[in-house]
């Protein structure tokens, strides 16, 4: 069978991590390219040079098995040789064609009266304070995007940057970079069912037009369609978006015939990197904030669980969060190392704080692991309810992944075995996995995860 290389990379909102992966899933290079701009409205012009720096230091992180694979770059020109480069990162992030970007998480409830969180529609709207965007929505519309997560970010950005809204292509995030790679301008809908956390034609258009709107949807369209913003149509992970241009080849030092292809949000493709796509399978993804995610037959509703439909049809995610959890280490960190006048790593400072050496790393560590034993526990007596399968091995990834001794000490507390993927940041697999897919080289998504996800370690509890 053909080898098949991919370059997989996810745009975070700090950097960007890249990684060339092969067709059997193993990882033969990995780099992260920190961005240095100052100016978050325009971080998005990072992106691409921060892809053309990572293809570099691809270059330079050769593995063993990277440099056997004699095929992988062109010695006379340079060029990397891959059959594919998949795009994933983060959203609800808003990008106009020049670069002007509205990240994700941007507190935009100072800027000109612009409110970036949904209303409880159970209760009045209060006019005197900061503009509802559903109140731009038709009476028919109201209910299903009430927690639309795109809407109230393009409102936003109409309102910030109003010129670049009506006369540039408007993108959600790595849709910009596939753009520049392709000149194919798209929306990645993870899965139809998702469309009430997106838009459709006619809630774009009122949001866009700025004017409420209770007629009909056939009066709405043909009255104010001309105001609607230039987005992309949407399209499934793993699209094929055509070949990279030959001008931005040229640029990257890719060669000409690399296909470009669709990711998609980060959360998202991390599912699909931990092969969390069958009933039962369970993965706990944390960064900056923390989730348990376990997939399901069924919605579960329930106290503290938060349900959305998974990448595949007739499936579903059930999902225990917890906000803030790597900041609060980070910052601990942080503070120990001020106080002590010592510079240490995560892992460093993971196991100087389960030796209790440092109270509030202490007690942050133990909120932690109480967070994920009850989260386990939860999901556990959610599984015997509603009788759901549980995968006994909870898939790991993120930073967590690369500390062994968190990994353990997570496993004892909540007396559930731990697993890691070939590499922590499981989206890259992800974006390998739907490269593979949008390829053709295997019939679905799910089989590509099942045949490409692979275990590296396993940390388990005594029994």
């Amino acid at each position: 069978m053909t080898k098949y290389n991919f370059l997989c990379a996810d745009i975070g909102t700090t950097s960007l991590k890249a990684a060339l992966v092969s067709d059997k899933g193993q990882v033969l290079s990995f780099s992260k390219i920190e961005f240095t701009s100052t100016d978050r409205s325009k971080i998005a012009l990072e992106w691409f040079t921060a892809l053309k720096e990572s293809i570099s230091a691809l270059k330079k992180n050769q593995t063993e098995s990277l440099s056997e694979n004699k095929n992988l770059f062109d010695s006379e020109t340079g060029s990397l040789n891959i059959d594919a480069i998949c795009i994933s990162g983060n959203g609800p992030t808003i990008v106009s064609e020049d670069g002007t970007t509205l990240l994700w998480n941007e507190d935009i409830s100072s800027k000109k009266g612009i409110s970036s969180q949904p209303i409880d529609l159970s209760k009045p709207a209060d006019s005197s304070k900061n503009e509802d965007f559903r109140n731009l929505l038709p009476s028919p519309l109201k209910e299903k995007f009430s927690h639309s997560l795109f809407l109230p970010r393009i409102l936003a950005f109409r309102n910030l940057y109003k010129n670049q809204f009506e006369t540039q292509k408007i993108f959600s995030g790595p849709e910009y970079l596939i753009w520049r790679l392709s000149n194919s301008q798209i929306t990645i809908l993870p899965e139809d069912r998702y469309e009430a956390a997106y838009w459709n034609d006619q809630a774009l258009t009122a949001i866009a037009c700025n004017t409420t709107n209770t007629s009909s949807p056939e009066t709405s369209e043909s009255t104010a369609i001309n105001c609607s913003p230039s987005m992309g149509p949407f399209v499934k992970p793993g699209f094929n978006c055509g070949t990279i241009t030959e001008e931005i080849a040229s640029q990257l030092k890719i060669n000409s015939s690399a296909r470009v292809i669709a990711g998609g949000p980060d959360f998202t493709v991390a599912l699909i990197g931990t092969n969390t796509l069958s009933e039962g399978k369970l993965c706990n993804r944390a960064g900056s904030s923390e989730g348990l995610n376990w997939c399901t037959s069924k919605p579960v509703f329930a106290s503290g669980i938060r349900t959305l439909p998974s990448v595949i049809p007739g499936l579903w995610n059930a999902s225990v969060l917890s906000d803030n959890s790597g900041d609060r280490i980070a910052d601990c960190k942080q503070t120990y190392e001020k106080e002590n006048n010592v510079k240490i790593s995560f892992s460093e400072y993971i196991k100087l704080c389960l030796e209790e050496k440092d109270k509030n790393g202490v007690q942050i560590l133990k909120e932690l692991s109480d967070f994920f034993k009850d989260g386990i526990s939860k999901i556990r007596t959610l599984s015997k309810e509603n009788n759901i399968p549980l995968k006994e091995t909870v898939m790991v990834t993120g930073g967590q992944a690369k500390n062994p001794l968190w990994l353990t000490h997570k496993a004892e507390c909540s007396k559930i075995n731990l697993a890691t993927c070939e590499i922590p940041d499981s989206e890259l697999i992800g974006d390998a996995v739907l490269a593979s897919y949008g390829l053709g080289l295997y019939d679905s998504i799910q089989e590509a995860a099942d045949k490409m996800v692979r275990i590296k370690n396993v940390f388990t509890y005594k029994k």
